[in-house]
C-alpha cells in the first residue's frame, strides 16, 4: 500500500502506540528522505487508531489487515492466497506458517480457532473473504473518510 500501512498491537501502557507510531514515522521519514534527497512524510494523513474492545472484532480486524492489499493484487489472476503469502510486508504468512518472530505474536489471535488446528483454521477464515472488499463484521471499526 503506498499510502498508509496497519498494524494491530496491544498497548501496555499510557498513550504507548502514540508515542510509538510517532517515533516510528519520524525516524522512517528522517532515514528516507535523507537516502533519497527528498524531503516531507512519507505516508497521507495522521496516525489514527482504534480501540478493539470486542473479541470478535480481533479476529476480523485481523483478517481484514491481512486482506487490505487486495485491490493491489486485482489486476493478478491465479491463486490470490499465494500472492499474498508472498506479500513482503505482511504478517499472513508468519501466521499460517507458525514460525517464530520477534515482532509478530500470533497467539491471541489463534487462540480463537480451533486447539487442533488454528492455523488451518485461521487460513479458512481467511480465504472465504478473499474476494471481498470489506468485512461487515468491522465496519465500524475503519476510517471513513
Amino acid at each position: 500500500m503506498p499510502n498508509h500501512f496497519h498494524f494491530l498491537v496491544q498497548q501496555l501502557g499510557e498513550n504507548a502506540l502514540t508515542k510509538f507510531f510517532g517515533d516510528l514515522s519520524n525516524s522512517h521519514s528522517k532515514y528516507f528522505n535523507i537516502k533519497y534527497e527528498t524531503v516531507g512524510p512519507l505516508f497521507q494523513g495522521r496516525f489514527k487508531a482504534k480501540k478493539v474492545e470486542k473479541d470478535e472484532y480481533l479476529v476480523h480486524l485481523s483478517r481484514y489487515i491481512h486482506l487490505n492489499p487486495t485491490d493491489l493484487f486485482s489486476y493478478l489472476s491465479g491463486n490470490l492466497l499465494e500472492v499474498f503469502l508472498n506479500y513482503p510486508w505482511s504478517s499472513l504468512s508468519v501466521y499460517l506458517s507458525r514460525t517464530n518472530d520477534e515482532l509478530i505474536s500470533t497467539d491471541i489471535v489463534l487462540s480463537y480457532f480451533s486447539k487442533k488446528d488454528p492455523v488451518s483454521d485461521y487460513k479458512n477464515f481467511v480465504v472465504s473473504n478473499i474476494q471481498l472488499k470489506s468485512d461487515p463484521v468491522i465496519n465500524d471499526l475503519t476510517f471513513n473518510e
